[in-house]
């Protein structure tokens, strides 16, 4: 199946916070656009990561959350949330450098697909003063 990332839209389950891509296409061309984003000075997408703490105590730490024998509560991360604004600027920033060097991507309509998806999902949260962080499921 391979890795996926999306957005994560602090305290929404609404319809229009529901990715509608696979997120993979970005997975994949991410490494790359981390590179470049450092060559030019954008802040990184995945500068934007952060687990929930279902996820941190499970992947992590190797417990069950709903058990709290299995962990330690003092070693859970805290989940980080950023502000959407500025995922929006490294998410257009990464949509403008793939349509420019598009011959440098497998698939550059899809990971386009993804990008168009998160700046949708980014500008609404934007526009509600939501946070945000960058999800990954493998």
């Amino acid at each position: 199946m391979g890795v996926l990332v999306y957005p994560v839209i602090e305290g929404e389950a609404a319809t229009w916070a529901k990715f509608k891509s696979a997120g993979k296409s970005l997975a994949t061309a991410a490494l790359d656009l981390q590179k470049a984003a450092k060559r030019h000075a954008v802040q990184p997408l995945y500068a934007f990561y952060s687990m929930s703490r279902e996820e941190a105590i499970a992947d992590l730490l190797g417990g069950d959350p709903d058990d709290p024998s299995s962990y330690d509560e003092a070693e859970v991360p805290k989940e980080v949330w950023f502000e959407a604004q500025a995922g929006l600027k490294t998410v257009s920033w990464c949509s403008q450098y793939v349509e420019q060097h598009r011959s440098r991507f497998a698939d550059p309509d899809s990971v386009l697909h993804d990008l168009r998806e998160f700046e949708r999902i980014l500008k609404q949260a934007t526009s509600l003063g939501l946070r945000w962080h960058l999800g990954q499921s493998c």
